[in-house]
């Protein structure tokens, strides 16, 4: 599902992206609805938005069912008026999206770029592209939060020089200095150390979303950029076994699959929870990470034998038997030239401090 959340004329107004020829954005909830161009001009190469109210479009449900992406119109570089001159570029602070480069269609972190990645998961930028996209500062402290955290920490202190400076059982925080004291939790954390702040599922259940947005918000530093990010469900149940292999866990135990939709954050969520922390430039993005490549898709049925998986685990021996047996059928089916890439589909709500 795609939830758009745009401020016209002081109303907040939730509804529905549609791409329309291309090159035009819809939003409406039935009431306002709101384009914006996803192509600029030879005097205004940004996307330009603008405002209006026409007539309603009602059947919203039909329109964005199949869509898994979130578009703040407010985001939107360069909000030029109607026939108006192109505004005068501002500096954009550290951390937030970039604003020069290429064309708007294909800049990362644009608008353009947002709702392409939506429509074609194979081209979502990974964690490393999502953040060079918004120009996050590598030297700058980094806290990372939830599941795999070391991993991902990991990767970004290859693109800094900071080293740990403290860290937990699911989080990690890189800085030049190691804290006196480490907390028990990372939202015990000082307030304002870092420049930027991952939470990837570090809530236990939907009510555990808001404190976290509220306490990763606490520790973005003026400048930085928060992400609260959990799996793209849509994506993952819906796209092709071939592109996500990992949905296979699901089609082949439904139980699974029921537990994690229940289990998991929708995109609304995200980016009403991060909205409400008062970071400014709310967009959305999905990101593709990859997780390992197998040459042969026997190895791949190993790993998930030995853990890849790891929620296979809790299954009952039967059950879990027979999944791997099913598991090797439906590997050879999409992969019989061998060749596994194991992919997680995210969807990261993310805002910057000024």
């Amino acid at each position: 599902m795609v939830v758009v959340v745009v401020v016209v004329g002081g109303r907040v107004v939730v509804g529905a992206v549609v791409v329309v020829a291309g090159d035009r954005v819809v939003v409406t909830d039935g009431a306002v609805v709101v384009t914006a161009s996803l192509v600029g001009t030879a005097d205004c190469p940004s996307p330009q938005a603008e405002a209006t109210t026409t007539k309603p479009m009602t059947d919203t449900k039909n329109l964005v069912r199949n869509m898994s992406a979130l578009l703040v119109a407010a985001a939107l570089p360069n909000h030029a008026p109607k026939d108006g001159p192109c505004p005068k570029r501002r500096p954009h602070p550290v951390g937030a999206a970039p604003r020069a480069g290429r064309g708007a269609v294909d800049r990362p972190g644009s608008a353009a770029a947002v709702v392409s990645a939506a429509m074609a998961g194979s081209n979502s930028l990974n964690w490393m592209e999502t953040l060079d996209a918004f120009g996050v500062d590598w030297s700058a402290p980094f806290v990372v939060a939830g599941p795999d955290a070391a991993a991902l920490a990991g990767e970004c202190a290859r693109r800094g020089s900071a080293g740990i400076a403290a860290e937990g059982a699911d989080w990690v925080l890189l800085g030049p200095d190691a804290l006196a004291e480490t907390p028990g939790s990372w939202m015990d954390l000082p307030a304002g150390i870092a420049g930027t702040v991952i939470l990837r599922r570090a809530w236990a259940d939907r009510p555990g979303l808001s404190d976290a947005a509220a306490a990763g918000a606490a520790l973005v530093a003026d400048g930085g950029r928060l992400f609260v990010a959990d799996l793209d469900v849509d994506r993952l149940l819906t796209g092709s076994p071939v592109h996500y292999p990992y949905q296979l866990r699901f089609t082949l135990d439904p139980a699974a699959a029921a537990a994690l939709v229940a289990g998991t954050a929708a995109t609304a969520d995200l980016a009403l929870e991060v909205g409400r922390t008062g970071l400014r430039s709310a967009m959305g993005v999905v990101v593709d990470e990859v997780r390992a490549t197998y040459a042969e898709a026997a190895d791949y049925w190993m790993a998930v034998r030995d853990g890849a998986w790891p929620s296979l685990a809790g299954t009952p021996a039967d059950t879990r038997s027979v999944l791997l047996e099913n598991l090797a059928a439906e590997l050879s089916r999409i992969a019989p030239m061998g060749g596994i890439v194991e992919r997680r589909p995210w969807f990261a709500a993310t805002g910057i401090r000024v």
